[in-house]
């Protein structure tokens, strides 16, 4: 059975923003003494993810236009490489006689 729950970075930044609001609810009672967990260092953190996030996903989306334009433009190649392979296994040159000249 596969499995129905969410996962991803995506997730993560939801889950942090949903803590943010659950502590932010407490108002004055969530005090803790460890700054890195106050409500203001959470918030500091959650921009900072979110900025991160918003930078991968555009590098993804420019790393696949980069892919799709690379096999678009070895398309033609690739039926003429495969000519030339299968012309050369057809001789009896051999691949060190290749390589040599």
């Amino acid at each position: 059975m596969a499995s129905t729950s969410e996962t991803g970075h995506a997730k993560n930044l939801a889950n942090l923003d949903a803590l943010i609001t659950n502590v932010s609810n407490f108002g004055a009672i969530y005090n803790p003494s460890k700054a890195a967990i106050k409500v203001t260092a959470l918030q500091s953190y959650a921009t900072s993810c979110r900025t991160s996030l918003t930078g991968v996903n555009t590098a993804i989306a420019a790393y696949g236009n980069a892919v799709a334009a690379r096999e678009i433009a070895y398309n033609p190649v690739s039926k003429l490489v495969t000519r030339i392979i299968n012309a050369l296994k057809a001789t009896d040159v051999s691949i060190n006689e290749l390589w040599a000249s």
